[in-house]
């Protein structure tokens, strides 16, 4: 989450603060409703017990010139589309929605270090169509393994600013499925469309 950088609020419980003070005033932008911009600050206001006014806009460069131009307090955007920002001196990040502080940001802390159960990242993932022989799947993943090992690869993802995590497929599997059910329970409380 970022804000910015002639913005008064510098840190979480700044931002949550404002937030309590002003219920349903305080607002953030995101890429568009359902986003896992979006999902996320959901979650911030499940976990924190505010109210926030979510602006949703056709894409990160919208919500970015919304909160540039000030007509948003806050953003939640991911790690590659605001450090640019970040190293102009335009923005300054407040928030991770990480499990650990990003490299790229290691002076900023996370939702979690805040007691705040927020954790959001952007996933990409292969498929293959059920019935895929194993040994094709196998090889697939080994394959996809070593080009995302490759060196060549990792310093094309620093330079773009992209974190990466590498799962197999076993484990990618059970990461979708604690997705599934992660969001499940949150539509429950906050369903995103209406």
């Amino acid at each position: 989450m970022a804000v910015r950088a002639d913005s008064p609020i510098n840190t979480i419980e700044q931002f949550l603060e404002e937030a309590r003070k002003k219920p349903g005033a305080v607002n953030y932008g995101t890429s568009g409703i359902g986003s896992d911009d979006h999902i996320a600050m959901l979650t911030v206001e499940r976990e924190a017990g505010v109210k926030l006014s979510h602006v949703p806009f056709d894409g990160a460069a919208p919500n970015l010139t919304a909160v540039l131009g000030g007509h948003t307090v806050a953003t939640a955007v991911n790690e590659s589309e605001i450090l640019p920002h970040v190293k102009t001196g335009k923005v300054k990040v407040i928030g991770v929605m990480h499990d650990k502080r990003l490299a790229s940001l290691p002076q900023v802390a996370t939702f979690k270090e805040k007691k705040l159960n927020v954790i959001s990242s952007s996933a990409r993932g292969i498929a293959a169509p059920k019935g895929t022989p194993d040994a094709v799947v196998k090889l697939l993943e080994e394959t996809y393994s070593k080009a995302v090992k490759a060196p060549e690869f990792l310093q094309k993802a620093k330079e773009l600013d992209l974190p990466l995590h590498f799962l197999e497929g076993k484990a990618y599997l059970a990461f979708l499925k604690e997705t599934d059910g992660s969001m499940r329970a949150l539509w429950k409380q906050y369903p995103w469309t209406k």
